[in-house]
């Protein structure tokens, strides 16, 4: 994520994803704010719901992406395979996925 996250967001068709900046410990070290892997995009949002189920997960697990700052939102970038066409065919025919 660190050494990708800042090319893929330029390529974003939306314009505050495009623009956002990094924050967090996983870009800057030496960043003491809580952050770990966000970016601020200045989009405002209502973070309770987010927030109430954030802590929910705390209760359970370790959250590795840091606090939710207004006007941040998290940042996760996973890498996928891409299913080849044919074999997508011939599974949806199939009825199986």
């Amino acid at each position: 994520m660190k050494d990708n996250a800042e090319s893929i967001m330029k390529a974003s068709p939306v314009g505050y994803v495009r623009d956002a900046k990094l924050r967090g410990r996983l870009f800057n070290p030496k960043d003491t704010s809580g952050l770990v892997s966000s970016v601020e995009t200045g989009f405002f949002v209502d973070h309770e719901e987010p927030l109430e189920a954030l802590a929910w997960v705390r209760e359970s697990m370790d959250w590795p992406l840091g606090e939710l700052f207004d006007g941040h939102e998290f940042i996760l970038i996973l890498q996928a395979r891409r299913r080849s066409r044919l074999r997508s065919i011939s599974a949806h025919r199939s009825g199986t996925s």
